[in-house]
């Protein structure tokens, strides 16, 4: 079967991926978003979604990345002369507070892997799994740059505990990760569009002729109870849990498309996520 196009409308100034709409009698909410350019693979990788890398600007000392990561419930992969190989297990909603105790969620947890280079490079990467597994990918949020992905917080965790004296440098080190995906290697960019703490309400995202679409998917986490529709078809439901749902781009043709969250119970509160994998229109 042949995968028709679809697109998606992003502006040079980056502020029409989810615009507000002002239904009647309806709540409005808009998501905000975060928009991430991807680069050339320099070289493939099977079995990896997605790879972040950046330079702290010092040599790093193996033995306190082996400590650190040991103290984050982590361990070592693979050790030699020029790198140290590392995991450690990210929650990408960890930030994510309630007002008051109402139950426990076990948030998504994802396992990011580490290189860390005598020279001072780090890489972090994602091994791929399930196309609705991209959803995992937001983190909220880091304490130097705001919301970004699970592959900066894995960094940002190990780093600021391994060298407490790089921590002013952290908001410069994060913000010049630089990202490519293998799993989606023509792509062009990611939008993550996220809304925290939303209540009843509707958002609105917008595919045009501008890029081609390689993968919607959608996440919704609750305290209590939550329910996400697009196009009024209901996608997930969800109770005091969180669960991820795989959109077909094919079935979203060009134009705007609506999306509803509803949530309800004794102390509601509710977060959603959409992944957008693009690339260039052609």
């Amino acid at each position: 079967m042949t995968r028709g196009k679809i697109y998606l409308l992003v502006t040079l100034t980056l502020i029409a991926i989810l615009s507000a709409y002002i239904p009647t009698p309806t709540r409005t909410h808009s998501l905000a978003y975060s928009y991430i350019p991807l680069v050339n693979a320099q070289v493939e990788e099977t079995g990896v979604r997605l790879v972040a890398w950046t330079e702290l600007g010092q040599t790093i000392d193996f033995d306190k990345i082996k400590q650190v990561v040991k103290e984050l419930g982590g361990g070592v992969v693979k050790e030699n002369a020029e790198y140290i190989e590392v995991h450690v297990s990210v929650k990408c909603l960890e930030k994510w507070k309630v007002v008051r105790e109402i139950g426990y969620v076990n948030w998504p947890t994802v396992v990011v892997y580490l290189r860390f280079y005598k020279d001072g490079r780090v890489v972090s990467w994602l091994s791929r799994g399930k196309p609705e597994e991209w959803t995992t990918i937001f983190y909220w949020e880091s304490e130097y740059v705001g919301p970004t992905t699970v592959l900066v917080a894995a960094i940002e965790k190990i780093v600021e505990n391994a060298y407490p004296s790089l921590r002013p440098r952290l908001p410069e080190i994060l913000s010049q990760v630089k990202y490519y995906s293998p799993e989606f290697p023509d792509a062009d960019y990611i939008v993550i569009a996220y809304g925290i703490d939303v209540e009843d309400g509707e958002s609105t995202f917008h595919l045009s002729a501008d890029a081609e679409i390689y993968l919607i998917a959608v996440l919704l986490a609750t305290f209590d109870r939550g329910m996400l529709s697009v196009d009024d078809n209901e996608i997930l439901k969800t109770d005091t849990s969180w669960d991820y749902e795989l959109l077909d781009p094919k079935f979203y043709w060009p134009g705007t498309h609506k999306l509803y969250v509803s949530e309800s119970g004794i102390a509601p509160k509710t977060s959603c996520v959409v992944v957008f994998v693009v690339g260039e229109g052609g």
